[in-house]
């Protein structure tokens, strides 16, 4: 009736994986010294500085900035997953319990 259930969450979880692999998220900071790209799957793909902050000379601003970005970075990216997962749990479960764990 319901095919090979365990087939197919592993499937599903496999797709759930590969987009959240190629979902890629950038967030800047709120002074602009620094931007960062995450993953769905959360990992740091990229880490630009501005150019200009040689002249700034603090390097605990440029830090708390750093800090800052990547850790907003990683919140959306927990949003993300948490709504990818939940399309995913509503496809496998049946009409009705889609809601379930909302």
């Amino acid at each position: 009736m319901f095919g090979n259930p365990l087939k197919k969450i592993s499937e599903q979880q496999e797709r759930l994986k590969q987009q959240l692999d190629n979902f890629e998220l950038h967030e800047t900071s709120s002074d602009g010294l620094c931007s960062c790209t995450v993953s769905g799957s959360k990992k740091i793909l990229d880490l630009k500085i501005r150019k200009d902050l040689s002249e700034i000379g603090d390097s605990t601003q440029l830090e708390d900035a750093i800090l800052t970005t990547i850790n907003r970075a990683m919140e959306k990216a927990d949003l993300k997953v948490a709504e990818e997962t939940q399309k995913v749990l509503g496809e496998l479960l049946p009409p009705g319990f889609e809601n379930m764990f909302k």
